[in-house]
Parts: structure tokens; C-alpha cells; sequence
């Protein structure tokens, strides 16, 4: 939410445009096809997950599906007169019904990098996807190819502010909250140290503290049915994952079957023969 090349800082603060983004992600595709995740995946539109036990008030349906259509008529609708396959450009200027929201200059175009890890492969071909999808309506999504090293260390607002400007989007793959309790604190609450995009919303903010420090049970789900809404990220399916060891590494079966959810607890495990 700061590159500010392209005007895309003001572009991407819009609600209206984020959920437009949202509808060009066809979730149920990338899962069944061989070139994405060939059916090992599990579609997702919230920051719990599918399946949490803290659901966003909307439930199991996705706020935004995939609907290139839908995505069209909230840019037209908000002043953008959209070109497929050509450049879709801001007509009506302005902060008014109909018009393309603040900061946006009459003649605005959507021209952004989405930069892509090289590893796991269906990343790059969710990407490819995607940018194929923006294409269709006008805009114009530039990958470019880094490795997961490099996206860590050079592009994250919180820890590398200077280089703002050297990125507008990344994907590099799933982003995995703690499983038990998938509280956003730190990721998109304001100041987060891992909010790479600087995404602000004050109401966010406010739903995040009750979460992590409240003691209201569904102060959690709250959380997750703002995020899901608001769209600090775009969402993708989640891949399904497997994890192995050896035979000869033994330990509580709780803290193997948590290596699902990326919690590692090696102080609980011993060798034997």
C-alpha cells in the first residue's frame, strides 16, 4: 500500500479495486489443474483458513469469487472506462459516487510488478494465471521472477522501507498463522513488524487487539470476517502439504501431527534405534 509508482498506492487503497483483483482469482481452477496444484490444494478466503474453528461471519462463501465480470462493473462503476486486452484507464476522477476514488488523476492507468517466487512452481503459475486474468480487463500486472531469499530480505515495508518503490505486489506462497489461534497480530495491524505492505485500517487494528489480547471467544472470528472482507492480501487457495521423517525419531505424537501447521517442537523429540 506505499509503492507509489504508477500512482498504485492510491490505486490499490480502494476498496472497490482490491475486490475487483479478488474476483479475477479463479481458486476452484488453480486447484483442479495439472499446471497449478493438479487437486492438492484447498480454496481459502480468510486469514484462519478453510475449516477454522474461527469463521468469518460470511461463512464457507467467498465474498469475492472468481467472477471477471463482477470485476468489470465495480471499475466501471467507480469511473474507469475498462479496455479489455487493451489499457483500462481512470475517466472520471474525483471522490464522488462513480468516480475512481482519491488521488487517482484523470487518464490513471494500472500498470503494477507483482514480483514471484521462483519455488514452489505453482506459485509462478498462479501468478501467470492471474496477470493473464488483469490482462483481460486492461491492466497490466508485470511478474517478475525472485527467489524466496530475496523477496525476505529486500521487500517488506517493515524492515525495508527503501525499497518501496521496487515493489507493488509479492506471492511467495502461503503465509501460515499460528494454527491453534490464527490471530493477524504483527502481519496486518498497523506497525506490524511482518505487515510488508503497510496496510492501515483502523478498524482492523481495533478487531486485532481484541483478538490477541481480549478475552471475547469470538473476537477472533471478527477479526478474520473484517480481513476477509477488507482484503489487506488477495486471497489464494492453500496448498496442501506433507511432511515426513524418520522412523528412528521419536517424540509425543501431538507435536508430529503439528508439523501440518508449521509449529516445530524439536526440545520434545530423541533418537532411538
Amino acid at each position: 500500500f506505499e509503492n507509489t509508482t504508477h500512482h498504485f498506492d492510491k490505486v490499490i487503497a480502494q476498496p472497490y479495486f482490491r475486490q475487483a483483483l479478488q474476483h479475477l482469482i479463479d481458486q476452484q481452477g488453480y486447484i483442479r489443474s495439472r499446471g497449478v496444484y493438479n487437486g492438492a490444494a484447498s480454496p481459502n478466503y480468510t486469514t484462519a483458513g478453510n475449516g477454522s474453528p474461527y469463521p468469518p461471519a460470511f461463512g464457507d462463501r467467498a465474498p469475492y469469487p472468481y467472477d471477471p465480470a463482477a470485476a468489470k462493473n465495480l471499475l466501471t462503476g467507480h469511473g474507469w472506462k475498462v479496455e479489455p486486452g487493451g489499457t483500462t484507464s481512470c475517466r472520471h476522477p474525483g471522490t464522488g459516487a462513480g468516480q475512481c476514488g482519491v488521488g487517482i488523476p484523470l487518464g490513471q492507468t494500472v500498470d503494477f510488478t507483482l514480483a514471484s517466487a521462483n519455488t514452489p512452481a505453482y506459485v509462478a503459475a498462479r501468478d501467470t494465471a492471474f496477470a493473464s486474468e488483469a490482462k483481460k480487463l486492461g491492466l497490466k500486472v508485470t511478474l517478475v521472477s525472485k527467489s524466496l531469499n530475496y523477496l525476505y530480505t529486500n521487500y517488506g515495508n517493515s524492515f525495508a522501507p527503501a525499497n518501496k518503490n521496487k515493489w507493488a505486489a509479492q506471492d511467495y506462497g502461503p503465509l501460515y498463522l499460528a494454527a491453534g489461534y490464527p490471530s493477524s497480530n504483527t502481519v496486518f495491524n498497523t506497525g506490524g513488524s511482518f505487515n510488508l505492505g503497510g496496510y492501515r485500517d483502523a478498524e482492523a487494528d481495533k478487531l486485532i487487539d481484541a483478538s490477541t489480547f481480549g478475552a471475547d471467544s469470538g473476537a477472533l472470528s471478527a477479526e478474520v470476517s473484517r480481513l476477509g472482507k477488507d482484503l489487506p492480501v488477495l486471497y489464494f487457495p492453500t496448498p496442501h502439504t506433507l511432511v515426513v521423517w524418520k522412523k528412528s525419531l521419536s517424540g509425543p505424537p501431538s507435536s508430529f501431527s503439528s508439523l501440518l501447521s508449521f509449529l516445530y517442537t524439536p526440545e520434545l523429540w530423541y533418537f532411538h534405534n
